[in-house]
């Protein structure tokens, strides 16, 4: 994540902040995607979040400008500038997601992300901040709305 920078704050009344630095981190790229998911800890949640934040380094290999926000304990974001068409960039987030599960579930032991919001695209220019604040509001309820 060298080309990205993390927030982590589990606190739920900072879910607003977060809600508006999702929004900045989309309003910052060019085109691209986030993603909201929920992880299920199944041991020490300070643990699991750097054994995720190592997992997603790893993983991220296929995208520009890669950050994973931590919004709640169990709640997190990828946003990420797509390479290639918004098909493509989908196809290799839930890849990279499909690979972070099976990494916890047989290897770990710590955490089953699961994505729960779904992806939300935005493209080139088309968004202002207050669009993709929105964008990420709308995200951030239905994850908030996932009892997974």
């Amino acid at each position: 994540m060298s080309d990205g920078h993390r927030i982590l704050a589990t606190h739920p009344f900072l879910q607003k902040k977060l809600a508006s630095a999702i929004a900045a981190s989309v309003s910052s790229k060019q085109s691209g995607m986030f993603v909201i998911f929920h992880v299920d800890w199944r041991f020490q949640h300070e643990i699991g979040v750097s054994h995720l934040m190592e997992a997603t380094d790893r993983l991220s290999t296929s995208f520009r400008n890669f950050e994973l926000i931590e919004i709640t304990a169990n709640t997190l974001a990828i946003v990420v500038e797509k390479i290639g068409s918004a098909v493509e960039a989908r196809t290799q987030l839930e890849m990279m997601l499909n690979r972070l599960e099976d990494h916890f579930e047989f290897q770990a032991h710590m955490a089953v992300p699961r994505i729960c919001a779904g992806f939300v695209l935005f493209p080139a220019q088309a968004a202002s901040s207050k669009a993709s604040l929105i964008k990420a509001n709308i995200a951030l309820e239905k994850a908030k709305g996932m009892h997974v």
